[in-house]
């Protein structure tokens, strides 16, 4: 802030294997917990799911539900919110890597009370660094792209 110090403080604290398991937030920094999120991780063969659950105001009731599976190289391979813990996720996500574990593609899917509202597939391109240099956005799938975004970068490498 304009006084020098922090605005907000989080604070995480790890497994023994380097999974987050709990992060809690001060809004105001004023040493005050605010807010936090469980996360709780099982392996299932060569898959991890993590589930956080997040009580952003600390009143008891899980205000949102986040899931998301890894490989165990640590490539996510799904995820999906539940931004307001009703039961119904909202945003769904599936990724996918080449042979070498660079992220290739990834399509998505929106949910308004359980139903599908829409979805896309976005493919990822990269410069002959290995930097993202555009994305492009499919949503009606019928195989043109609707929305691209490039990047440019300021150093050669």
């Amino acid at each position: 802030g304009d006084d020098g110090r922090y605005d907000s403080e989080f604070f995480y604290t790890y497994d023994g294997e380097g999974h987050e398991v709990l992060m809690e937030w001060d809004d105001s920094a004023d040493e005050t917990i605010d807010g936090q999120r469980v996360t709780t991780w099982t392996l299932d063969g060569a898959v991890w799911t993590q589930r956080g659950e997040a009580d952003w105001d600390l009143d008891g009731t899980i205000d949102e539900v986040e899931t998301f599976t890894w490989t165990t190289e640590g490539l996510v391979l799904t995820e999906s919110l539940d931004d307001d813990a009703d039961g119904f996720v909202e945003y769904d996500y599936t990724y996918s890597y080449n042979s070498v574990g660079v992220m290739e593609w990834y399509e998505g899917a929106y949910f308004v009370n359980g139903t599908l509202d829409y979805d896309f597939v976005a493919n990822i391109d990269y410069d002959s660094y290995g930097r993202v240099s555009s994305t492009t956005w499919d949503y009606s799938e019928d195989g043109d792209d609707d929305w691209e975004e490039g990047w440019r970068y300021d150093c050669p490498w």
